[in-house]
């Protein structure tokens, strides 16, 4: 799979980061995120994930936008109750790789840090209310990664805020 064999390519990002290449690859990524078939956008959530995990620089508010686009549609989807099991199950099969690619994803810088982390622990607090375990365990994967990403914001910032 394409997706993937460009994710492999990144264990070693130190070629191309900072380099045209390096935009080219993720808004290439970004645009294959955005395909309506499911199992596909799924893939290449994955690969984004391990794409950016992989470089320091940052793309959160370009990834952000559409796992947000995808929380928000499925939980109006969930809230319509006429999906059979098998879509409810892709459903949550397509959270728990939004959740994944949210941790990967998750900035190194600072302020980007700052900007996000009130809506995101805000809105992964409130996924867990009625999902199943299986993205209850996703969130609360994302929830740790993202924590430990933000050691130095946690340390440094005002303890009163961030509950």
């Amino acid at each position: 799979d394409l997706l993937h064999a460009l994710a492999a390519l990144m264990k070693y990002p130190k070629c191309i980061e900072g380099t045209e290449i390096e935009s080219q690859l993720i808004e290439a990524m970004l645009k294959e995120c955005k395909k309506e078939r499911a199992l596909y956008k799924r893939h290449a959530l994955q690969a984004l994930g391990d794409i950016t995990a992989s470089l320091s620089s940052d793309y959160f508010d370009k990834i952000y936008e559409i796992l947000n686009e995808i929380f928000n549609k499925d939980d109006s989807d969930f809230e319509s109750g006429d999906k059979d099991n098998g879509e409810k199950y892709n459903k949550y099969l397509m959270l728990e790789t939004c959740y994944e690619t949210l941790s990967k994803s998750w900035p190194k810088k600072q302020s980007t840090q700052e900007k996000y982390c009130e809506e995101i622990v805000g809105g992964c607090v409130q996924r867990l209310r009625g999902s199943t375990r299986q993205v209850q365990v996703a969130v609360m994967s994302s929830l740790c990664a993202i924590a430990d990403k933000s050691k130095s914001l946690l340390k440094d910032g005002d303890h009163g805020q961030v509950t």
